[in-house]
């Protein structure tokens, strides 16, 4: 308990009294950035080294460096538990999208198109065009490509290596193949819509029949 005066009368009295026993004063609550001058009873603000209405000095209460280093201590050890749980929310995020992509490979249902497939349209009478995929294994597979007169091939046709891949529950496929104009891969070689029903593929809605 300290000491502090008495701003009507003057006579000291106790810091924690409400009112001065002396003269009945009200003694004002002090707020927590200030302190009272034990000479004249004047209030201050934390940061004055001295009374500013009669110039005594104000003695302040260092913290001990034990107390400093335990605040120091604890801030650390929020800091660091903050940060674990961060790096927890973020492995819990990688493993659920690892688990969801492990499931999702699961459900999707397996397409076999190995083999040969042909597309033909009429072009007039009895000259058409051909258009035959070879799938095989590993994602590789063989276009062939050429007009046709009647069974006879007139021999214009071209043959391009190529690789393909599903996506979206096998609804789309992609068709990779080695076009020799930049242009024409940048064309075909992309994402279409795919179906097997049967002995029947389609690609972007082309129609191939499974041949052998």
């Amino acid at each position: 308990m300290a000491l502090i005066k008495c701003s009507e009368c003057g006579k000291q009295i106790s810091d924690k009294s409400k009112v001065c026993i002396h003269c009945g004063c009200p003694i004002e609550t002090r707020k927590k950035d200030k302190i009272i001058c034990n000479e004249c009873g004047n209030e201050l603000n934390k940061n004055d080294n001295v009374c500013k209405k009669c110039g005594y000095p104000i003695i302040k209460k260092e913290i001990p460096k034990n107390k400093i280093k335990d605040v120091s201590d604890k801030s650390k050890s929020i800091a660091e538990n903050k940060n674990n749980k961060i790096l927890l929310i973020i492995g819990c995020i990688i493993g659920g999208i690892i688990i969801l992509g492990i499931i999702g490979n699961m459900m999707t249902p397996t397409t076999n198109i190995i083999g040969t497939w042909e597309y033909t349209t009429i072009l007039s009478g009895n000259t058409g065009y051909v258009e035959r995929y070879e799938f095989k294994e590993n994602g590789k597979a063989i276009l062939q490509t050429g007009a046709y007169s009647g069974l006879i091939s007139k021999g214009t046709g071209y043959s391009f290596n190529c690789t393909y891949k599903f996506r979206y529950s096998n609804t789309q496929i992609k068709i990779s193949c080695d076009y020799e104009k930049k242009e024409t891969r940048d064309k075909k070689n992309k994402w279409v819509n795919f179906k097997q029903d049967g002995d029947k593929i389609y690609i972007d809605n082309k129609e191939y029949k499974h041949k052998y």
